[in-house]
């Protein structure tokens, strides 16, 4: 295709070049002012120049160049109908895979998991038109989603639904290089976890809550580095501190809840510290400056609810434990209903509008 719109091209400008070697010819010989000769290659220039055929001249080299002209655009013309022809088979096969693969409980399971939106509002538009339907904008829409989706689980190997079943292998010493047992089923085991931004999320709402902040344990930044009373930040130049802020600073070593530190702190006269608010009201002030850490933040890991639910049962308070632990268990029990339903798109579906506010796309399915 390609070759035959460059063979088109070069053939438009062939009868330029000759067109022009006409006109250049009048002017030469003196025979300008002949209309009869001038007026029909002036035509064939402009015709040219617009991407049209121009007429016959009747000069046998103009002639000749546009006789070339006009067989390689009817060479391209009949290239671009097959084309159009191919295309037009293509554009119908592909309507009826993605119709295909959306009608698989699996692959609408699988999007279920990340955007149900995408499902009712794309993936269903799709079922039961036929490839025949008309192509309109939302329909090319529509395929354009659940191509999106099936190249995205394909070629990043997402372990979502029946997509990316994870393989573990083990690096030992002596033995056979290599030892396969494949299983009865494509999956030996489904398993649903968090995904962390939603613990995550969880957690700093939780670390809001004033009365819970002084069961947290506040800890210095990465980067920063206390020795003595000089505080040596990231960036920035080394920061000399007061005693009472020093000892602050390293108390908070993530493991101490400000409660206690405040505690000890207060019972040291010398640090002019008379009550536990103050206390909490500098470590605030060290959090705004960016000094230290004093939230429920955990670290990544493939159960981040386990750490939070740990950091949540220290809280010697039982009602205000409960009360911490509540939006969690609600969590929970939205991922074991997940994980109940898991393999059955509209099961899958059903906990998803049942669950309300509760977000199934914090939730991550793998398989291995």
């Amino acid at each position: 295709m390609l070759q035959t719109e460059n063979e088109a091209e070069t053939a438009r400008r062939r009868t330029l070049t000759a067109v022009g070697d006409a006109l250049d010819g009048l002017r030469g010989r003196g025979e300008w002012a002949d209309s009869t000769r001038r007026r029909p290659l002036l035509k064939a220039l402009r015709a040219l120049t617009r991407g049209r055929l121009p007429k016959l001249t009747g000069v046998p080299s103009v002639d000749a160049a546009l006789a070339g002209l006009i067989a390689a655009r009817d060479r391209l013309g009949r290239h671009l109908d097959e084309l159009a022809e191919l295309y037009g088979a293509a554009r119908i096969a592909t309507s009826q895979e993605l119709e295909r693969i959306v009608c698989s409980a699996r692959f609408r399971e699988a999007v279920s998991w990340q955007n149900r939106q995408a499902v009712e509002n794309g993936l269903a538009q799709l079922l039961g038109q036929g490839a025949t339907a008309r192509r309109n904008s939302h329909r090319r829409q529509h395929e354009e989603v659940a191509a999106k989706y099936l190249q995205r689980y394909c070629v990043k190997n997402d372990t979502i639904g029946f997509f990316g079943p994870v393989g573990w292998a083990r690096l030992v010493a002596e033995g056979d290089p290599v030892q396969v047992r494949p299983g009865p089923r494509l999956c030996e085991s489904h398993g649903v976890y968090f995904e962390s931004w939603c613990i995550d999320a969880l957690a700093s709402k939780l670390a809001l809550v004033s009365e819970l902040r002084p069961w947290l344990a506040p800890r210095l930044r990465v980067g920063s580095r206390l020795e003595g009373r000089t505080l040596f930040p990231p960036l920035g130049q080394a920061i000399e501190l007061s005693e009472a802020h020093a000892r602050l600073l390293a108390a908070c070593d993530g493991t101490r809840t400000a409660k206690s530190i405040a505690i000890a702190l207060i019972l040291d006269p010398s640090l002019g510290l008379d009550d536990e608010s103050q206390v909490y009201a500098l470590l605030e002030s060290f959090c705004a400056r960016r000094w230290v850490l004093w939230g429920l933040d955990g670290p990544q890991e493939l159960h981040p609810e386990q750490t939070l639910r740990k950091k949540l049962e220290a809280i010697p308070q039982a009602e205000l434990r409960q009360r911490a632990l509540a939006p969690l268990e609600e969590l929970e029990a939205a991922r074991d209903r997940v994980a109940h339903a898991a393999g059955d798109a509209p099961a899958l579906d059903g906990v998803a509008v049942a669950a309300g506010a509760v977000a199934i796309g914090g939730i991550a399915l793998a398989m291995v």
